[in-house]
């Protein structure tokens, strides 16, 4: 043994010293995975045999008020296999033929390549998704990943209401940036283990849970949404306007029916879009209201009792020269006229006198409480509370100025909100875009009526609803004229304020209406910015596109009926009743078909046509243009077969 040890001694210890390098270099090595270098090779082991992925419940989808969908998820399916482990390319290649209807060829050819990972259908919509799950799981070697899409089916319609998600899957504009977190379901992150298979399963046994993102239902009805959408963009096209704006809400309960801006875009490729175009101008875009803004003024004066109806104004014949020597004109002339009449025919100077008698402050307090200068607080992103200064702040003319819609800036909704106050008998409401939120966070979330505050009484209400009426009867209005039916509005044409003056060339246009006026069902309120010159006035252009809003609603709303129409001598004999209360409003439509027509801004074509319906012959001074003048006064009854027209290029 000595021998033999001694014989083989140098070899022996050359043996133990490589096994014992080679015990020490592996323990070295497991010393430096495990200690050293451990976070490196955790992440390595993680990359080649696990994902770590953050995964989230299904996003809450948004409804209309009748439960459309109006944004929803779409699961989209990445199918691959790798091919540098063992799979079954035959049973791979018949099944992927068969589901998506390709040549078997197809498949083979993509399986013939030696890769980790081989898509052999990208991000494609699957008619039964757990089918094809368990048809993949079952198939050695082949696998999917998918990924959920947020889906606008009505594409344009109430985009900038709804919103979008980015590419984030963060909720951007609207609803989806508004309740984003309510809406998204719940995030955890999960460690998933990859099979020799290529199969990816999470490392605990124990099936993955989410909690799904609540579900919101909206006030807007998608089919008035789709009139009121669609007849804006016919004005944006026809008035060749910049952006035009609009509202439908119920002013019984302040719920909004219909809300958009135009131009608009598509949340399902908002990618190819201005971001201009993202944004609500009816509740962000601030502009002075004109002479929608007139309620203010006959309200507060109707209310304290300081003027009547019946009471009479000088109007200077359309010119009032001002204490600091400015000039204030009227849209056409007039002398003693009823506050009636000042407001049917829209007079600055009638208005400025009556404000006269009110007194700023009034003024002011009438403004606040119609809801001006302060937010609605409704759950949208950047609206406008709009701009009212306080008396301190304002002028010696702003008494004069602020009454007829001018030194301050309001929204489509705010305007929307105060004719809302006329329209259900003098309360402030609270206007609403949520109908209902169902999920874990609101377990059945259904917001009420809300009424801020008692504004007017109802008779003042039913005196402003009866002037609105005759604006579009016989008034400022009448291109929002329906036989047949009872609207009641009001134009305003505004001067755009730019670069610290006002604007000659560029206008925002509005008309704010309710319908029917009897009745109150809808509030509209539109707004046009900067339309083409000759269609800057309220009735030329806003006025118009109401019309053709409430023409379609007609149809699709089978409770409209059409109103009787009273004819004025019926009326005088109805208010001579034996308990002298006043008629129904109903009742209270002031029909003169022997009235001449309010001609100014028509073109000739238009008013001779208007003249003829009353027995009335033309006589045109001028060719070409609109009517700037006309010999008899609008709304007097007609003595004369004759009118003389002037006409100019405006």
């Amino acid at each position: 043994m000595t021998r033999l040890y001694q014989q083989f001694r140098y070899r022996l210890q050359i043996v133990v010293a490589i096994v014992f390098t080679v015990c020490f270099l592996i323990l070295f090595k497991f010393f430096t995975i495990q200690i050293i270098d451990s976070k490196n090779f955790a992440e390595k082991a993680i990359r080649e045999g696990f994902r770590n992925q953050n995964i989230a419940g299904k996003r809450g989808n948004i409804y209309d008020r009748n439960g459309n969908e109006l944004a929803h998820n779409i699961s989209r399916y990445t199918i691959w296999v790798n091919t540098t482990v063992e799979n079954d390319p035959t049973k791979i290649s018949n099944f992927m033929s068969n589901y998506f209807n390709k040549p078997v060829q197809y498949y083979q050819n993509k399986l013939n390549n030696r890769k980790k990972y081989i898509a052999l259908e990208n991000n494609v919509l699957l008619r039964e998704p757990k089918y094809v799950e368990q048809q993949i799981n079952n198939i050695k070697g082949l696998a999917f990943d998918v990924v959920q899409h947020r889906h606008y089916p009505y594409n344009n319609l109430c985009a900038q209401v709804i919103g979008f998600m980015n590419t984030e899957n963060i909720g951007q504009v609207g609803i989806e940036k508004q309740f984003n977190d309510i809406l998204k379901g719940q995030e955890k992150n999960v460690v998933y283990e990859k099979s020799i298979h290529g199969k990816m399963t999470p490392t605990f046994s124990e099936e993955v849970v989410l909690v799904d993102g609540d579900d919101i239902s909206l006030t807007i009805d998608i089919d008035l949404q789709s009139i009121l959408q669609e007849e804006l963009s016919k004005g944006l096209n026809k008035y060749k306007t910049k952006s035009a704006n609009g509202i439908l809400m119920d002013p019984n309960t302040g719920e909004i029916i219909a809300m958009a801006t135009v131009p608009d875009f598509n949340p399902n490729s908002y990618n190819l879009f201005d971001v201009e175009k993202f944004q609500n101008k009816v509740i962000s875009a601030e502009y002075e209201p004109g002479s929608t803004y007139k309620i203010i003024a006959i309200s507060a004066g109707l209310e304290t009792g300081v003027i009547s109806q019946d009471d009479i104004f000088n109007c200077e014949n359309g010119k009032y020269k001002l204490s600091s020597g400015k000039i204030l004109h009227d849209h056409e002339p007039h002398e003693d006229i009823t506050v009636f009449d000042i407001f049917k025919y829209s007079s600055n100077i009638g208005i400025s006198k009556i404000s006269h008698n009110l007194g700023s402050q009034t003024i002011y307090n009438y403004s606040r409480q119609f809801g001006f200068g302060n937010s609605t607080n409704l759950p949208l992103p950047s609206e406008s509370s709009g701009k009212l200064r306080g008396v301190s702040e304002w002028s010696r003319l702003s008494n004069t100025y602020v009454p007829i819609g001018q030194e301050i800036s309001a929204t489509t909704l705010q305007l929307a909100s105060s004719y809302s106050v006329i329209a259900n008998g003098g309360y402030l409401i609270k206007p609403r875009i949520i109908s209902n939120i169902k999920g874990v966070n609101y377990k059945n979330y259904s917001p009420k009526t809300e009424v801020i505050r008692k504004v007017v009484s109802k008779e003042t209400t039913d005196e402003l609803k009866e002037m609105l009426l005759s604006v579009v009867e016989t008034g400022t209005g009448y291109n929002a004229r329906i036989p047949g039916y009872l609207i009641g509005g009001k134009t305003g044409t505004a001067e755009k304020f730019i670069d610290g003056e006002y604007s000659k060339n560029e206008f925002i246009s509005s008309f704010a209406s309710i319908f029917p006026i009897d009745n109150p069902k809808y509030v509209c309120v539109v707004s046009v910015d900067s339309p083409k010159y000759g269609f800057h006035w309220g009735n030329e252009s806003a006025a118009p596109i109401t019309k053709e809003i409430y023409k379609r609603i007609i149809i699709h709303d089978p409770s409209i009926k059409p109103s009787k129409i009273i004819q004025k001598e019926d009326l005088i004999a109805q208010n001579q009743n034996e308990n002298n209360t006043p008629p129904n409003l109903s009742t209270r439509r002031v029909i003169q078909k022997q009235v001449v027509p309010d001609f100014i801004g028509k073109t000739l074509k238009s008013a001779i046509k208007e003249a003829q319906n009353v027995g009335l012959e033309i006589k045109p001074v001028g060719t070409s243009g609109r009517v700037t003048w006309q010999s008899i006064r609008a709304g007097k009854q007609i003595s004369t077969k004759e009118c003389v027209l002037k006409l100019e290029t405006i």
